[in-house]
């Protein structure tokens, strides 16, 4: 019974100690009380199995009995240091508890004010959505239906067109009826640059005086359709010249030969038997079509033509006498 005591002492002395950290100064000097009583326990149960009298009995029994006071007060002391843990135990959880209970407002706090700013955040998109975004929705809707429209007008007028082209006419929007074509003069009939000159030009080389002509090229893939007509004189014992229509800018520069479909020339050569002196003027023609010259296409623009004269020998005459002529239109070579 007592070794059952003592040792339910020294377990509630244990826990006490692992549990309640203010409490182990007196839990040790209760534990130190605890191994003296067991020690005088052990010493007394020996003294008993050794007793042969009355008399000695009865002394170590009153022994015996102060032994269980002094476990009884041990006991007592045990009690209370429970009573102590248990207190300390409800205060810690206690404490815990309105620590936890403050996190959790704490918490519910911070999310309520985060789901108030997405909420917030939520109706300012949506209200953009509802705004801005629906709104361009809407005029793409409008714009497309106009689209369709006009594209639906469209392709009526091009089906009515084709019908009028079927039968040799033209398609009249104003009144949705095929008519026959009409045009003006000035519409129908091809058009031609002209110029004259009746001045005469003794040199013996290069540009001639006052022939030239200036005129603007409406398309790109035409080609230039050139008349030239003028006297042409070579004076001596056996000469020659060649007098050269030349392509220019529209001021008269940067002029060259015609490349395509070729050079653009009058070639007056004389020789009279004997050697005899000769002074022959003669009036003569260039005619020809020229689509590029040697260092430019004759695309859409102004554009000047000069006459050059080269490959000489002896005395030279342009112009004698007469009205001389420069004419140049624009047509399609087949």
């Amino acid at each position: 019974m007592f070794s059952k005591l003592i040792a339910a002492c020294v377990v509630a002395t244990a826990l006490a100690q692992t549990e309640v950290q203010p409490l182990q100064n007196s839990q040790s000097a209760t534990t130190k009380a605890i191994r003296n009583l067991e020690q005088g326990l052990k010493s007394t149960e020996k003294e008993i199995g050794d007793v042969v009298d009355a008399e000695a009995f009865k002394t170590n029994m009153e022994i015996v009995d102060g032994l269980v006071i002094d476990v009884a007060g041990v006991r007592g002391q045990l009690d209370g240091t429970g009573a102590g843990f248990d207190r300390s135990i409800i205060s810690n959880n206690n404490g815990i508890q309105r620590q936890l209970d403050s996190a959790n407002d704490h918490l519910d706090a911070e999310l309520e004010a985060a789901l108030d700013e997405i909420t917030a955040s939520l109706s300012g998109m949506q209200e953009d959505v509802d705004t801005n975004i629906m709104g361009l929705l809407e005029v793409a809707r409008v714009d497309n239906l106009e689209l369709k429209d006009t594209t639906d007008a469209l392709i009526a007028r091009l089906d009515a067109h084709k019908v009028c082209n079927q039968k040799g006419m033209v398609y009249d929007p104003e009144t949705e009826e095929c008519a026959n074509m009409q045009f003006s003069a000035a519409q129908s009939m091809s058009k031609v640059n002209h110029r004259m000159m009746n001045n005469n030009d003794d040199r013996d080389g290069g540009y001639i005086n006052d022939r030239h002509i200036t005129f603007d090229k409406t398309q790109d893939d035409t080609f230039i359709r050139v008349f030239y007509h003028d006297n042409f004189r070579v004076h001596g014992h056996g000469s020659w010249a060649r007098w050269n229509v030349m392509i220019c800018d529209a001021n008269g520069n940067g002029c060259d030969h015609c490349k395509t479909p070729g050079r653009l020339q009058y070639w007056r050569y004389a020789y009279h038997q004997g050697q005899w002196w000769m002074n022959d003027h003669w009036s003569g023609s260039v005619a020809g079509l020229c689509k590029a010259a040697g260092n430019r296409d004759i695309r859409k623009g102004k554009y000047q033509l000069r006459v050059m004269l080269d490959d000489c020998r002896y005395d030279i005459y342009t112009g004698h006498n007469q009205h001389n002529s420069f004419m140049v239109d624009e047509v399609f070579k087949y």
